[in-house]
C-alpha cells in the first residue's frame, strides 16, 4: 500500500499536519492486513509463514483464524475510507505518541530537514535537524502536539548501510 503525493487530497494532508500519521494509501488484495493493539499484521501468498529454521518465529509469527500472520512492529490505523495510516514503530512511541504522529507533521513546518521523535527518561523528546531561526515556531507547534521539548541538532545521524534512514 502507497500513496502518490498528487493524489493526497486537501483534507488528508490536514490530517497528516495534525498528527494523523503517514498516509500510506489503501491495501492492496494480496495482502490480508490486520491490526491487533494498533500493531499492523499481514498476511497472503508473499509472506513468509516461518523463517529458516524457526529462528524468530516466535516474536514475528502469530497464528489467527487458521492463518500465520507477520508481525511488522509497525502501528498504523484504517480510517472510514479504508486507507491505512503508518504511525511508525512501535518500539519507538514515547507514551501514547508514535512517531510519525509527530515526525510527519514535523517535515512539514519551516526550516525542518529531518525531524525524530525519541524517549528522554520517558518524556518525548523531538530531535530536529534544519534551520534553527524557526526554534520558536517549532517549540508553539511541538507543545501542541504533546511534546515540550525540541533538541535541535547539526545533523541527524543516518544508518550506515543506505544512508535512508535516521539511526
Amino acid at each position: 500500500a502507497w500513496q502518490r503525493a498528487s493524489a493526497i487530497s486537501p483534507a488528508q494532508w490536514t490530517s497528516m499536519e495534525t498528527g494523523a500519521g503517514l498516509l500510506a494509501g489503501k491495501p492492496i488484495s494480496a495482502v490480508s492486513l490486520r491490526l491487533v493493539d494498533t500493531e499492523i499484521l499481514v498476511t497472503g501468498d508473499h509472506v513468509n509463514k516461518s523463517y529458516l529454521g524457526g529462528e524468530g518465529d516466535a516474536d514475528n509469527k502469530v497464528t489467527l483464524e487458521n492463518h500465520i500472520w507477520h508481525r511488522t512492529g509497525d502501528a498504523g490505523h484504517i480510517d472510514a475510507e479504508g486507507f491505512l495510516w503508518l504511525k511508525g514503530r512501535h518500539s519507538g512511541a514515547c507514551g501514547t505518541l508514535y512517531p510519525f504522529e509527530i515526525e510527519a507533521p514535523a517535515r512539514l513546518w519551516p526550516g525542518v530537514k529531518r525531524a525524530a521523535l525519541v524517549s528522554v527518561y520517558a518524556m518525548p523528546v523531538l530531535a530536529i535537524e534544519g534551520d534553527v531561526t524557526h526554534l520558536d515556531q517549532w517549540q508553539k507547534a511541538a507543545k501542541g502536539m504533546g511534546v515540550d521539548t525540541i533538541v535541535p541538532i547539526a545533523q541527524m545521524p543516518m544508518d550506515r548501510r543506505h544512508h535512508s534512514k535516521i539511526d
